[in-house]
């Protein structure tokens, strides 16, 4: 079994419903959530993003290896209205920043179960951990809320 922390987050609609869906979603098809921060509102990032955003961080177990989770939580993400831009949106950072019914990113992992946190994984889909740990201040406050070790 291996720990996930995910980072979710929603700026469109009713924001705190999208947050409780995704975690019933993510309890139901990726495994038990374990722990999960309380909401924090921010300001939005990027050009054309107009609603601040509701964020949240859970830790869930589950036996899918990353590549796995990320296939699930792309479906979650469909499932509750999230629109994916083409390539063709990206900036130059290859990113689109674009209000969202909800976001859901894994931030870090913990494969052996010692609380630490701190398993990488590289692929062309997904880096473990996340550049939003150091990039967005936000993610910091939620990541020790849950007291998931060093980041």
């Amino acid at each position: 079994m291996i720990n996930y922390v995910l980072l979710l987050g929603s700026n469109l609609g009713n924001s705190r419903y999208y947050l409780c869906q995704a975690m019933l979603e993510i309890g139901n098809n990726v495994g038990p959530i374990l722990r999960k921060s309380e909401i924090l509102i921010t300001d939005p990032i990027g050009e054309g993003v107009r609603n601040r955003f509701h964020n949240q961080a859970v830790i869930v177990r589950t036996e899918l290896d990353p590549e796995s989770l990320l296939d699930r939580i792309e479906d979650i993400e469909r499932k509750l209205g999230r629109k994916k831009q083409s390539t063709s949106d990206w900036n130059n950072e290859g990113r689109v920043y674009e209000d969202r019914t909800i976001d859901i990113d894994i931030v870090m992992m913990d494969v052996k179960g010692e609380n630490c946190y701190d398993d990488r994984w590289s692929s062309e889909r997904l880096l473990i951990p996340h550049k939003a740990i150091s990039t967005r201040p936000f993610v910091k406050t939620l990541l020790s809320s849950l007291s998931v070790g060093k980041f």
